[in-house]
């Protein structure tokens, strides 16, 4: 089953890859079916990659509404995955807020760029703020700073630090 999912996995990739986000949203619905139970919360062949490659082939579609719901699911599931080993009962629970790796910033600004196609700037920039700056790309380092100019006035001085950034990390970024 594992090695099923991984196979549907690929070949999702494979379809964005070559922009079929037609086919690869039915690959990705039959993942979907797969990945559901039995499996790892996080890794390849994961339900939270599924949903994350689901959420892709919709935001291809331009179904920016849909695909935001499916990343705000493939992150909370990476966040229950993360923290598996709390034994419930205790005082101490998983901060479902705190992104601590690479591939949660990814999820993240992921949501936030479908938050912008869909002209909720406010609620974009919201979710690139929470991408801690040492885990921000450069791709998302441009879309704060964008957004932020976007916003109007009283931002220009955000959207000069997050274009300072973005070259730090990349001196050609022109954007």
């Amino acid at each position: 089953k594992m090695a099923d999912c991984i196979s549907l996995q690929n070949k999702t990739r494979e379809f964005l890859s070559k922009e079929l986000y037609l086919s690869a949203e039915k690959v990705g619905g039959l993942l979907l079916c797969c990945s559901r139970n039995d499996l790892p919360n996080v890794g390849e062949g994961s339900h939270a990659v599924s949903l994350e490659l689901y959420g892709d082939a919709l935001f291809g579609k331009k179904e920016y509404l849909r695909s935001l719901s499916y990343y705000k699911q493939a992150t909370q599931r990476r966040k229950v995955g993360n923290n598996s080993d709390i034994v419930a009962g205790l005082n101490s629970l998983p901060s479902y807020s705190a992104i601590t790796c690479s591939e949660e910033s990814e999820l993240k600004f992921k949501e936030a760029r479908c938050h912008i196609a869909l002209k909720d700037i406010t609620k974009g920039i919201r979710s690139l703020e929470m991408i801690p700056s040492p885990l921000r790309s450069l791709a998302m380092n441009l879309a704060l700073g964008s957004s932020y100019l976007q916003t109007g006035s009283g931002s220009t001085l955000n959207a000069l630090e997050a274009y300072k950034q973005a070259l730090r990390q990349d001196s050609f970024a022109i954007e």
